[in-house]
């Protein structure tokens, strides 16, 4: 099966190989294209050009338009992954810049 990978540094190429390791079965896979952006995969996966594992948020349209649908059944060949911002605290910050309260105030309200 034509396969669109992570290329071997990027992390989401880590969470792959997990997914492929908890796997009861591993389909063959022939990598032919490999990136480090998961938009440069849903790009290739688009054309047709094979099989790619990416993010849920990056393919919400595509699922609620039925264009596309999951290759497998909900809870396998998937894994989650819980995304955290971290920044220093504000009574201990030195030089806090004013687009770092922006971004913060703008998460925080979210």
């Amino acid at each position: 099966m034509p396969f669109l990978s992570y290329a071997p540094g990027a992390y989401m190429a880590r969470l792959v190989e997990v997914i492929l390791k908890e796997a009861e079965t591993v389909p063959s896979l022939e990598a032919v294209y490999e990136t480090d952006m998961a938009e440069g995969l849903k790009a290739m996966a688009l054309e047709g050009h094979g099989l790619a594992f990416l993010p849920s948020s990056s393919v919400r349209k595509e699922l609620r338009a039925a264009a596309w649908c999951a290759a497998a059944a909900p809870g396998r060949w998937q894994l989650t992954m819980e995304v955290r911002i971290y920044r220093e605290r504000p009574g201990v910050a030195r030089h806090t810049k004013a687009q770092a309260v922006a971004l913060w105030d703008f998460l925080a309200r979210r």
